[in-house]
């Protein structure tokens, strides 16, 4: 009979497996059991008599155990011991062996502990057969019940130790009982977690149950040895960083490749990542005027006068035009440029070159040159400023009613300095002085669309500027109507 027991205890010891709790399924214990054998027994009493306990071998206790659920399992329980009712002065003593199923209920359950906590107590129950060599080889039907607590020693929660206390009844004998306690103290081992991939790392702790990985990384893999898992890793085959969610950034931008359009050049955002050296918003490689910020509708170039025409494409980019002209101004409306119009301020004909036709036939102009040339020998300023001498009024009249005279006609009114003094100066006094003219012909009733005002300064000299008389010759204002 030892023989049969020792071979099942054996081969339990060799079939076991995993863990106890809904992360680790089963558990086995063994260790060392102690009996408090005595009759008849008195729960209260006995159970402080630790002088009388039967220690048996350091391991004639052991049990295997499956998690069910909520901190339920089944338990399979085997001990051993030689037992007296005083094993300090009784020399013979008798073997008694039990196995018992229990039901055992965990307090570490994951609802009044936690599933993985450092301390669990416990308590179980069941039945089985007790096994004393003192009666023939009889064995006893046997009802056990108690509890205990066991206490995790390693970070994973599957090593450590536990005390327990059973209480086994054997109903069956009446007078002579057989009642009897279990103390015990075993080492505990918890294990089932799975492990699918063989990565090392458990399937509940594993973030890539079915992928072999990395243990830094939970598990998971990493392709290309960034330190992102291939799951988040937007980039997987490509090397990347962390913050770029595994994706490069080869020119250091900012601006991940698989975002950037020019990826080996440094560019802003607003851009994509491409260069754009005016920083008008428009990268360099799209933008027609690289070196000059412009705008999206004119592909980066700019647009100075705002006539919707681009500076590079506009022949007076100073001014506002028209796209028929290339983008410069018609002021007349007369279908020619100013910058070809001979009387931009005068609506003309072509053949004119923008000015208009002649209302006075070509034999009349001479005559009417000759008499304003006459009576403008008489118009003098103040010295060296644009106010008109009263003693020129009159024949500034005169000049007036010729004009009148010749509707339609064009007037060129040009001033005219000496050399005396720098050029910008006599420039500017020469076109104050034929404006002042071209007001005051103005204010007696000529029609302002008929006259052009210019001045030339001293550049068109008719006298010599070396002698007094030449140059009071040259202060003149020449007043000529245009063919």
């Amino acid at each position: 009979m030892k023989k049969i027991i020792f071979i099942f205890i054996c081969s339990f010891c060799f079939i076991v497996g995993n863990s106890q709790n809904k992360d680790r399924k089963w558990q086995v214990n063994t260790g060392m059991n102690g009996v408090l054998y005595r009759y008849p027994i008195d729960i209260t009493e006995n159970i402080q008599k630790i002088d009388k306990v039967n220690w048996g071998w350091p391991l004639s206790q052991i049990s295997l155990s499956r998690h069910l659920a909520a901190g339920f399992s089944p338990e399979l329980h085997f001990s051993t011991a030689n037992v007296a009712y005083d094993p300090s002065i009784e020399i013979n003593k008798t073997l008694l062996i039990n196995g018992i199923l229990h039901l055992k209920y965990s307090f570490a359950n994951g609802y009044l502990l936690g599933v993985n906590s450092f301390l669990e107590p416990f308590f179980k129950g069941g039945a089985g057969i007790t096994f004393k060599n003192q009666y023939g080889d009889k064995f006893f039907k046997t009802i056990s019940f108690g509890g205990g607590f066991a206490i995790w020693f390693t970070k994973e929660k599957n090593f450590g130790l536990q005390i327990q206390q059973l209480y086994s009844v054997v109903p069956d004998v009446q007078y002579n009982k057989e009642d009897y306690f279990n103390h015990s103290i075993t080492l505990n081992y918890r294990w089932g977690l799975k492990d699918t991939d063989g990565d090392g790392v458990k399937d509940k702790y594993d973030n890539c149950p079915n992928e072999k990985g990395l243990k830094e990384l939970g598990g998971c893999p990493d392709k290309d040895s960034d330190g992102v898992t291939d799951k988040i890793d937007e980039c997987p085959d490509e090397k990347g960083l962390k913050e770029f969610n595994g994706c490069p950034d080869t020119d250091g931008d900012g601006i991940p490749d698989k975002n950037d359009d020019c990826p080996k050049e440094v560019g802003p955002l607003t851009t994509k990542g491409c260069p754009d050296k005016d920083s008008d918003g428009i990268a360099d490689k799209v933008d027609e005027c690289p070196e000059k910020p412009g705008t999206l509708e004119y592909k980066g170039c700019p647009d100075f006068d705002l006539d919707s025409i681009p500076d590079h494409l506009d022949k007076c980019p100073q001014e506002k035009g028209m796209k028929i002209f290339d983008g410069c101004p018609d002021r007349d409306s007369d279908s020619i440029p100013d910058h070809l119009d001979k009387c931009p301020d005068v609506f003309g004909i072509i053949s004119k070159e923008g000015c208009p036709e002649d209302t006075i036939a070509d034999s009349q102009i001479e005559n009417i040159n000759e008499q304003i040339a006459f009576h403008a020998k008489s118009i003098f300023f103040q010295n060296g400023n644009a106010r008109i001498l009263s003693k020129s009024h009159a024949q500034l009249n005169e000049i007036a009613n010729i004009i009148m005279s010749a509707p339609g006609s064009i007037f060129y009114i040009e001033g005219h300095t000496s050399n005396q003094g720098g050029e910008a100066y006599n420039l500017k006094l020469s076109r104050d002085r034929a404006n002042s003219v071209l007001n005051y012909l103005v204010s007696k009733g000529v029609d302002p669309s008929n006259l052009i005002s210019e001045g030339y300064g001293l550049r068109y000299p008719i006298a010599d500027n070396n002698t007094e008389a030449g140059r009071s010759k040259n202060r003149r204002v020449d007043i000529s109507i245009k063919k």
